[in-house]
């Protein structure tokens, strides 16, 4: 390890995955760094390396064993630490990968840093002591992934109950835990302090969140009152959990950006009940109806899968359609790729890849429309936005609009990281462009 000739031993975190991942991975980063480790770059000599995997599809779980080779072959003697849901579904199997030192599985994530820092010890490589003038690199600055420091995941809840027939992530993430909801409120003020103007809930349930007679809407509410938060913004919620409470508090809060990302997964019943999907699309489409009554200017997107094996054209065309009829202002779409372990994989492929593919461009090019739609209708408006770092090729800055459009302005201003009130003057390509008032 490097840590015998430096000052700091250094760590390399690569994240692989979800929102979930990310979050842990800047939380194991903090940890390293509030020891005395200098956390780099994944492409940076580093002394160890953690390698937070996924594995929700076969292509997602070969993706992950290549991150770990790849880091390996420029860190030949650093000490390799596997985790996330690949170290979860088959440990065995990422035990065995070539220089591989540690696997973490999901549930001992909390004892990682820990664990590889003895491990590195029993191998002679403590860490240093480090001098009175050395301050540990700043751990809050690490704690979570961001935009300029502006935008960062609060992860809410962990694990899912839901038992879709092409998902692994139940069988990765089994049991449903809610965080206490005091630690929460101390996380984001902590992060409020620090800088950080937004706040994105994450979890893999996030509508499951539950503490005692609490639920989701009342986290919502108190975090509101956290100081120096300009936006909450939430990600993925299942449409089950989306609840009349939850809805009322993103219309009646200021902080709340008016966006909600519900999974559809399939516009057509036969694919959705082949899926395992709990509810119909007049089911789903009453959810959006009562948020769009609620609150008009609230933008909605949501994943699709394409191609699942048993998807006929004609379904696929009443997916297209419901869709249309959605008027979603994006939509997430994936090509069905099958996971080893699930219901799903053991289908019989009426789709094959090139229709696969086929209806993959469609949708995607009907989400272009969607986003093209979408930043039109808000030309005229004055939406405030929380400055990103200046695009150093077009000189402009840009943030996202709480109901989901990225907005572009010129500035000669130091604007970063602050609360900017532009007015959209025209739109091109799904985004806004305008001026700041």
């Amino acid at each position: 390890m490097n840590s015998k000739t430096n000052a700091r031993p250094r760590v390399a975190v690569a994240t692989l995955g979800c929102k979930a991942n990310q979050y842990e991975s800047g939380r194991m980063a903090a940890d390293f760094a509030a020891r005395g480790y200098d956390i780099v770059a994944e492409s940076e000599p580093a002394d160890i390396l953690v390698i937070n995997t996924c594995t929700v599809t076969n292509v997602a779980d070969s993706k992950s064993r290549r991150q770990i080779r790849r880091m390996k072959r420029l860190n030949p003697q650093a000490l390799v630490v596997a985790t996330g849901c690949a170290a979860e579904i088959d440990p065995a199997g990422i035990a065995a990968a070539a220089g591989i030192d540690l696997v973490v599985p999901n549930r001992a994530k909390a004892s990682l840093v820990g664990n590889a820092i003895a491990l590195g010890a029993r191998r002679g490589y403590p860490l240093p002591t480090l001098s009175e003038d050395a301050t540990p690199a700043n751990a809050a600055s690490c704690r979570l992934p961001s935009l300029g420091r502006t935008r960062a995941l609060l992860m809410v809840q962990d694990g899912c109950g839901y038992k879709c027939s092409y998902c692994i992530i139940p069988t990765a993430r089994p049991v449903r835990v809610s965080r206490p909801f005091d630690a929460i409120i101390e996380e984001a003020e902590a992060l409020a302090a620090d800088g950080y103007r937004e706040i994105v809930l994450t979890g893999i349930s996030i509508g499951s969140w539950r503490e005692g007679q609490r639920r989701l809407h009342h986290l919502v509410r108190r975090l509101a009152e956290v100081s120096g938060l300009a936006h909450i913004r939430m990600s993925s919620i299942e449409p089950k959990t989306v609840s009349a409470p939850l809805i009322d508090a993103f219309a009646e809060l200021p902080q709340c950006c008016r966006h909600f990302h519900i999974p559809l997964q399939a516009g057509e019943d036969a694919t959705l009940k082949a899926m395992n999907r709990y509810y119909d699309t007049a089911t789903f489409a009453r959810l959006i109806e009562r948020i769009r009554q609620r609150m008009p200017d609230a933008g909605i997107s949501t994943d699709v899968i394409t191609g699942f094996p048993t998807e006929t054209d004609e379904q696929f065309e009443r997916t297209v359609r419901f869709c249309e009829e959605m008027d979603f202002a994006k939509i997430h779409v994936f090509p069905f790729s099958p996971r080893a372990g699930t219901p799903a994989a053991a289908l019989r492929d009426e789709v094959g890849p090139e229709r696969r593919k086929e209806r993959t461009a469609r949708l995607i090019a009907l989400s272009d429309d969607g986003a093209r739609w979408w930043a039109d209708r808000h030309v005229g408006e004055v939406v405030d936005v929380i400055a990103e770092p200046r695009d150093p090729a077009t000189g402009l800055y840009s943030g996202l609009s709480g109901a989901y459009v990225r907005v572009h302005w010129p500035s000669d201003a130091e604007l970063h990281g602050q609360v900017v009130r532009v007015r959209i003057e025209s739109a091109r390509d799904g985004a806004g462009y305008g001026v700041a008032i």
